[in-house]
């Protein structure tokens, strides 16, 4: 049986979306679910935010908005990077909000929308500085134009995505949101739905009395990046733990794992944790990987492997085989939070959550 557990507190989730929405003012939140949820599980986040009260979801894919119709929830759902031609009449079907910013796009949703007798409900996407995807702002009303003219095609807002907003104060965040304000401000009244800030843009508050706000990584408890002092505000929402599954005590001069990376000057008790890369616990760990074991921290010996991971157990000399051990999260007085988890593997967190939560089993409940 496989030990390892992602706990996800579904409690958690609603306490940061209230937090978020508080912070947003009267931008009302766009929760960004997709990639499974940031790997929480994308029909358990959507149900407790629906709960919370969540008007609108973000994914990624047409797939992701398929499997939320066929849950039942009827929020308005917002495709982030759009669709190709041949998806329109699935869009249109499972009455998708698609990000806009190809001709072609606009007269395939177009031309299914007078078919079925529905509308096509597009935000155009406006590129301030990502250099990723949308329309330039020279381009904007020129292709707006294009694109309000078709039959069946309902363009109900526009957007943009700031590049640096996950650090504060920067100079480049308060740029893009000028040039999307001035490019939209004549459309203002006929796109009531303009969004731009996203997790880092609400922390910060740039929201700037938009309609709307996207939260994405806040919802699980973590902000964007360090340095943010609401930090505290917000309930980390994954907790990973595991057992150990053997226990030994090896002689000095010993060395651990592959590539004999790691000799152990004194005799050291090891434990060994059936959890590595294959699990999406990060391989390189340039800063030293750290693990909790009846409420201590346990640092890690030698390399990462692909389904188990070596501790050395000097600071719980009683640990035994089957006692729990949390890779992340709370365990006693003791905590990993994500952003540790990252900074000592150097990535992000957004990286350590899909992969985490994507790879093992998982359960729901409250107040992990």
């Amino acid at each position: 049986m496989n030990p390892n557990l992602i706990t996800i507190d579904l409690d958690a989730i609603q306490h940061n979306f209230g937090t978020l929405r508080e912070l947003a003012g009267e931008s009302a939140l766009i929760c960004v679910v997709k990639s499974d949820g940031y790997g929480h599980g994308l029909l358990s986040v959507a149900g407790a935010l629906s709960d919370a009260g969540a008007k609108w979801f973000a994914v990624a894919h047409l797939e992701e908005l398929v499997s939320l119709r066929n849950a039942s929830f009827e929020q308005r759902i917002l495709i982030l990077p759009g669709i190709m031609p041949s998806e329109a009449a699935m869009a249109v079907e499972n009455d998708a909000t698609v990000a806009l910013y190809r001709a072609d796009v606009a007269h395939a949703l177009s031309e299914v929308a007078m078919r079925l007798g529905r509308l096509a409900r597009c935000h155009i996407k406006i590129d301030t500085g990502m250099s990723r995807l949308g329309v330039l702002p020279h381009e904007f009303h020129d292709f707006l134009e294009e694109v309000r003219v078709l039959p069946g095609l309902a363009i109900t807002g526009a957007f943009s995505h700031f590049a640096v907003a996950d650090v504060p104060g920067q100079r480049k965040t308060t740029e893009q949101f000028a040039a999307f304000a001035d490019v939209v401000q004549a459309e203002a009244e006929r796109l009531p739905e303009l969004h731009i800030a996203n997790t880092g843009g609400i922390l910060g508050q740039c929201c700037c009395g938009l309609p709307l706000a996207r939260a994405g990584i806040g919802l699980y408890g973590t902000p964007p990046a360090d340095g943010w002092e609401c930090a505290d505000m917000l309930r980390p929402a994954m907790r990973f733990s595991s057992s150990l599954l053997s226990v030994k005590t090896i002689p000095a001069g010993a060395t651990v794992s592959y590539g004999a990376t790691h000799l152990c000057a004194n005799e050291t008790r090891v434990g060994v944790v059936p959890v590595g890369y294959d699990d999406g616990y990060p391989r390189s760990q340039p800063g030293g990987g750290v693990m909790l074991v009846r409420g201590r921290r346990v640092p890690v010996l030698g390399r990462v492997c692909m389904n188990l991971t070596m501790v050395d157990l000097s600071e719980a000399p009683d640990a035994e085989p089957g006692d729990e051990v949390v890779v992340l999260g709370r365990q006693g007085d003791e905590s990993i939070l994500v952003s540790e988890l990252a900074r000592r593997a150097g990535v992000i967190t957004y990286e350590i959550l899909c992969a985490l939560g994507k790879q093992n089993p998982r359960e729901m409940c409250a107040q992990i």
